[in-house]
């Protein structure tokens, strides 16, 4: 089994939710997306937006020292991984 994530206008994802058909003119077209589409990698953990990790504070602002420093290298470790699929930066 291979999972993978595609791109495909709303529109036709709309059309086959509702239809649950492909029409005959999009065939062509859906294939091209799923050829395109990026394959997850086999054994993946899962999939967050790792982005929306904040660090929250307490109201004084002040974290231990040891404590920065354990976070700074968590925020080193996760910058360091592969993306494995790339941000759409739309709200």
């Amino acid at each position: 089994m291979v999972e993978i994530v595609i791109k495909i206008p709303y529109k036709e994802y709309k059309d086959i939710k509702d239809f649950r058909t492909i029409v005959d003119e999009s065939r062509d077209f859906i294939a091209d997306c799923i050829l395109k589409g990026t394959i997850l990698p086999k054994g993946h953990g899962r999939l967050i937006d790792a982005d929306k990790i904040r660090i929250v504070r307490s109201s004084d602002n002040m974290i231990e020292p040891n404590i920065e420093i354990a976070l700074q290298a968590v925020q080193h470790y996760m910058d360091q991984l592969q993306t494995i699929v790339e941000s759409d930066n739309k709200k």
